[in-house]
């Protein structure tokens, strides 16, 4: 695919420059409100999709936020950690976010998580998946997602690997195949609240608000202190007249 055609880096390109006049006016020029909860949702799962990948270009963080909308840009960072999604430290962590009784409390456990989930304990795999999701920071979808089909490919039972193309299918709006790669992750790892929560933000781009909130609601048993998690559970039960 031609870089000038890829509809990622084209999402970027054209998310900054919406952004600058956002920035002085408030409102995304030619867009509905519900364009903003699009944007911000897109930033609400690549946010936690690039947690582990230890972005550190000040110009692929810009190329997220400016993709994603208005959200303040955090958590990019990260770092290799020891295993995957079998870790037993997994589960006293898990014990631990589900207990967080604030964003503040949750926040340093969320990123061990990330970072346990994040080790494919497979040198090369580790060096694709970060090839891979730098790609996907800086708007090269296609090099991104031969990267994510690579680690795929090379460590089926890795669920980390099967998040990230997800993230990336929901980027270009394949649904269909995020969903599948978003079932394999769960399959994987059942705890999985960033694939829960992308899971959420798809649906809710269907306009099927009731299986968004199903999904939510497994997220909120999981990670109750996932950030902007009670204000999208908010905007739905609004719009459907009901309460999780």
């Amino acid at each position: 695919m031609d870089p000038q055609d890829d509809p990622l880096r084209e999402g970027v390109e054209q998310r900054a420059r919406e952004l600058e006049e956002f920035a002085g006016s408030g409102e995304l020029p030619g867009r509905e409100p519900t364009a903003v909860h699009d944007a911000e949702n897109r930033w609400a799962w690549l946010r936690l999709a690039m947690k582990p990948a230890g972005i550190r270009s000040r110009t692929a963080a810009v190329g997220i936020c400016a993709l994603l909308g208005s959200m303040v840009c955090m958590g990019l960072g990260g770092g290799r950690a020891m295993a995957d999604q079998k870790d037993p430290r997994l589960t006293e962590l898990f014990e631990g976010l589900a207990a967080a009784t604030s964003g503040l409390e949750a926040a340093p456990i969320e990123e061990r998580i990330w970072q346990l989930w994040a080790d494919a304990d497979d040198d090369a795999v580790d060096r694709v998946m970060a090839t891979g999701t730098h790609a996907m920071a800086v708007g090269d979808g296609a090099g991104a997602l031969e990267a994510f089909n690579a680690a795929v490919a090379r460590k089926p039972d890795f669920a980390e690997a099967w998040n990230k193309r997800a993230t990336l299918y929901y980027l270009l709006r394949r649904y269909a195949e995020s969903i599948a790669d978003i079932e394999q992750t769960l399959e994987l790892e059942p705890r999985h609240f960033g694939a829960l929560s992308g899971l959420a933000l798809i649906r809710e781009a269907q306009n099927r608000p009731f299986e968004a909130l199903e999904a939510l609601e497994r997220v909120s048993q999981i990670h109750p202190q996932l950030p902007n998690l009670r204000e999208r559970v908010d905007r739905l039960t609004a719009q459907l007249g009901v309460a999780i």
